[in-house]
């Protein structure tokens, strides 16, 4: 730019400047500036420049001038002064200049957000991107640092791709990690290694700390290979990784070499280090006396406050509680600011569970402290369950309330919530609810089964009946102990709603009737596994003596199953003890005096059969048809050889059933009305049995003309 000006400024001296352009004496005095600056006298030129902006400020030459003369201050890295003479400049033709300025001043001056602004409103995307990553670098905002970096992440992207440098590359990769992709930054760069040989081991280095653990070490040690200051820097990683991770035998194994290579800077470090590592594997290996002194040691340096914190640690491995608590009080009390004074809390806590004496006066003095609610509230819970536990039950509830209804959420909200509910046992609606969620939130403070049955009951006396049930099945899942009634009547309510849960219900209850009965009911529905369900209830009846109420029904599904499958050896003694036994429900008896009819036709037993048949017609009720008339039609197909038969027994029925003489007969007709299904069954079956009359009627009839035509023609 100091170039380009001064070239403007001889031709300015050299052109025709008195054609109503400018005076003599301002053209004069530019051509001073002009010899002054060919002459190199610079500081004479710089001075006279602001003499002419002073002398002259509407000239038509004053902007020219003054981008001159910031150009000057850029050089002599009076970059406020340069910004107020860009900032000031309103040409048109030399407003893009000028802005160059700016943003190379604000950069320089590390304005970042001013920079941002400007560069964002003027479509610079190589000052954006840099100011944007040096925010995040000043601010100490996390959400704000992550919003800048989150912004900044593309413009880098982009000029990696348009012009990659260096400094956009090494800024791009520490975005990249700092958001959490590591292994992308991993990738730019050992990228950026390849890419720029002259700093190959510290871009390494830099892809090493973004590395895994495990992966860090390996690399670490690669780069302690190289010579100079990267080794040296990939020597202390190493040593504080695996100090982090513990890793003390490893650590200790590769102490000589690891020291040999530090810088001076960093020896006094790794000794500390080294001692403090020292001091945590004695007491791994539980020399608790050696540890002590090892820690005792320390409590002057860098690492005081967490050599204080370990020997509490130690002591609580140790189990001297009461003397953990003490160095753990000392601490509190003595350094109120440190930084590991929660941590320090936290051991004081855990000694006093221990000991059982102080903790409720330790947990008061925790939560009176000015740490964050959400670092409190765990310690809210215990001290809200302590009070829980002597029985005082509203105090509990003040305790802990508040950090729930604020939603302070913690680890231990669920059981927040659980405790709560305790504490309002016997206000069943608040109960419920704090309970209900609780177990939503994973709270595991009460004894699941023993909360499932709680809920059902509170439930149940709140007459809400649905809520009750999911508990009580939620308590039988869990291993419950549930009776009988209650299972039978937990089955009964999903029996409709959800069958495979009532069905799993009342399989838990081998021994009992009714229970294998609805999984015959459940088996029927789905089509499958009828005939074991129904041998596992017959099973039932032969090991136990009774009494059974549902043991007619079922033995005559069981025989039906096994007619159908043509195993009557095994129907027949069902069948037999059906048709003998007293106190048979009627509907089966019925049943089964037609099933055992259909048999003993199928046998040839037809005497025996037409007696079941005949009972059956004789015996008839609406409330159990088909039965009785597929009972008739079985006995006319079993008595009726020739169609005349055939005629006069279905008349025979056909009078029977329509008719109202006698006592059974008008209780029969009766019913009709009573019943609408069955008596459509009536219908259909009536109707059935006059189409066949009047079929037989025309059949014989035909026959008839047919005989009387072939004796007159035989006459003749």
């Amino acid at each position: 730019m100091q170039s380009l000006s001064a070239f403007f400024l001889l031709a300015l001296v050299f052109s025709n400047l008195g054609v109503g352009q400018v005076s003599n004496d301002e053209a004069f005095f530019l051509r001073r500036i002009a010899e002054f600056w060919e002459e190199g006298e610079k500081p004479l030129a710089k001075k006279q420049m602001e003499q002419f902006l002073e002398g002259y400020p509407e000239s038509a030459y004053a902007e020219q001038i003054r981008l001159s003369l910031a150009s000057l201050f850029v050089c002599e890295k009076e970059y406020e002064i340069a910004l107020q003479h860009y900032n000031a400049i309103t040409s048109p033709d030399l407003k893009g200049e000028a802005l160059k300025g700016r943003l190379h001043c604000l950069y320089s001056l590390q304005y970042w957000e001013e920079l941002s602004l400007l560069a964002e409103k003027s479509e610079a995307p190589w000052f954006l991107a840099l100011s944007l990553y040096n925010q995040v670098l000043s601010t100490s905002d996390p959400i704000l640092r992550k919003a800048l970096a989150q912004k900044a992440l593309p413009y880098f992207h982009s000029l990696m791709q348009e012009s990659p440098s260096l400094e956009i590359g090494r800024s791009y990769a520490w975005l990249t990690a700092f958001l959490g992709d590591s292994a992308q930054a991993v990738k730019l760069y050992q990228a950026m290694a390849e890419s720029y040989p002259e700093v190959r081991e510290e871009l390494l280095l830099q892809a090493a700390l973004c590395e895994k653990e495990e992966e860090a070490l390996s690399s670490f040690s690669r780069l302690m290979k190289c010579e100079g200051k990267w080794g040296k820097e990939a020597a202390y990683h190493r040593l504080r990784l695996l100090f982090a991770q513990r890793k003390f035998r490893e650590l200790f194994s590769e102490k000589e070499e690891l020291l040999s290579l530090l810088s001076e800077e960093h020896l006094g470090e790794a000794y500390l280090f080294l001692r403090y590592a020292d001091a945590l594997l004695l007491g791994e290996k539980r020399e608790w006396d050696a540890a002590r002194e090892a820690f005792l040691s320390l409590e002057e340096g860098v690492l005081a406050s967490h050599a204080r914190l370990e020997r509490i640690d130690l002591e609580l491995s140790a189990e001297n509680y009461s003397l953990a608590r003490e160095l753990g009080i000392s601490f509190a009390e003595n350094f109120p600011e440190d930084p590991l004074l929660f941590s320090v809390w936290q051991r004081i806590i855990a000694a006093s569970e221990r000991v059982g004496e102080d903790l409720c006066s330790d947990l008061e003095k925790l939560l009176s402290s000015p740490f964050s609610l959400q670092e409190k509230a765990p310690f809210r819970f215990l001290y809200a369950k302590m009070l829980y536990d002597r029985g005082e039950k509203e105090a509990a509830s003040l305790a802990i309330e508040p950090f729930l209804v604020q939603k302070e959420l913690f680890s231990e909200e669920g059981n927040g919530w659980l405790l709560l509910a305790l504490s309002h046992a016997e206000e069943k609606e608040l109960f419920c609810d704090y309970a209900e969620k609780g177990l939503a939130l994973g709270g595991d403070l009460c004894d699941p089964i023993a909360l499932a049955l709680a809920l059902y009951n509170a439930y149940w006396e709140r007459s809400l009946f649905s809520l009750g049930a999911e508990h009580l099945f939620r308590a039988f899942l869990l291993g419950a102990p549930l009776c009988e009634e209650n299972t039978l009547f937990l089955g009964d309510y999903f029996l409709q709603k959800d069958p495979e849960r009532a069905e799993r219900l009342f399989s838990s209850l081998p021994n009992c009737e009714r229970a294998l009965y609805h999984l015959v009911l459940l088996a029927q529905e789905k089509g499958e596994g009828v005939l074991e369900r129904l041998e596992a209830l017959e099973a039932l009846y032969l090991r136990e003596p009774g009494p059974w109420h549902l043991r007619d029904e079922g033995e005559f599904l069981l025989a039906e199953i096994y007619v159908r499958e043509e195993r009557e050896e095994l129907a027949l003694p069902l069948l037999q003890r059906l048709l003998s036994a007293e106190g048979v429900s009627r509907g089966a008896l019925q049943k089964s005096r037609l099933l055992m009819a259909q048999l003993l036709i199928k046998r040839g037993e037809k005497e025996e059969a037409a007696l079941l048949l005949k009972t059956l017609m004789v015996q008839r009720e609406l409330t159990l048809e088909p039965l009785h008339f597929e009972a008739a039609l079985a006995y006319v197909d079993l008595m009726a050889e020739e169609l005349s038969k055939r005629l006069s027994l279905l008349e025979g029925i056909y009078r029977e059933w329509s008719s109202v003489q006698d006592l059974l007969a008008k209780d029969y007709q009766a019913a009709r009305s009573l019943l609408p299904e069955k008596d459509r069954i009536y219908t259909l079956y009536m109707q059935q049995i006059e189409e066949e009359i009047l079929q037989i009627r025309s059949l014989l009839s035909q026959d008839g003309r047919e005989s009387a035509s072939s004796l007159c023609n035989e006459s003749l």
